[in-house]
């Protein structure tokens, strides 16, 4: 009876030790998402103060993903991320040159419209060195496809788009309007 009584206290011991790293480890993880969130939303300053036009869009971007995100019922996470991708999308655009950017798509030369339509990946490709924007990055790679498979940069189409992505893409389109 002793010996059942030392092993349930080391049991109980031991299981408060565990709820305590526990708690520790999320309140870590807690921070590091919040350290993410401020990062982007670094980007996003950065972006409006060099750019205040397009950093607005962005900002509107996405509010309005994470909207879309909530009405189409996508769990909390998901709808950060789209958030998250939704303000940072077209920071890819900020080495491309004026005359470039004042076009509508429509109206630019094919020379200029692939200086364009490498902007998802340049964007994907700088947030993919925090590890933590890898999901945000893979999501702003993809808001230029259409489910049709006429968007670029990798002509995606259908069930090779996250909702995510798509959201993104109506969100980004809706506010470059």
């Amino acid at each position: 009876a002793a010996l059942n009584q030392t092993l349930e206290e080391r049991v109980e011991e031991r299981t408060w030790a565990l709820k305590c790293q526990n708690k520790k480890l999320q309140q870590l993880n807690k921070g590091l998402e919040e350290g993410l969130r401020e990062s982007v939303r670094l980007l996003l300053t950065l972006v409006e103060s060099s750019n205040p036009k397009l950093g607005g869009c962005m900002r509107a971007c996405g509010s309005l993903a994470r909207q879309m995100a909530a009405t189409a019922g996508l769990d909390a996470e998901t709808q950060v991320q789209v958030e998250l991708a939704g303000q940072v999308c077209d920071i890819g655009l900020l080495g491309i040159s004026e005359m470039i950017l004042e076009k509508d798509e429509s109206s630019l030369s094919p020379k200029e419209f692939d200086v364009y339509a490498q902007h998802p990946e340049i964007a994907a490709l700088s947030l993919s060195s925090v590890s933590g924007l890898k999901a945000i990055g893979d999501l702003v790679a993809a808001h230029h496809e259409n489910v049709d498979g006429t968007g670029f940069p990798h002509g995606l189409k259908g069930d090779d788009l996250s909702m995510g992505a798509k959201i993104l893409a109506v969100a980004a389109d809706f506010c470059m309007m």
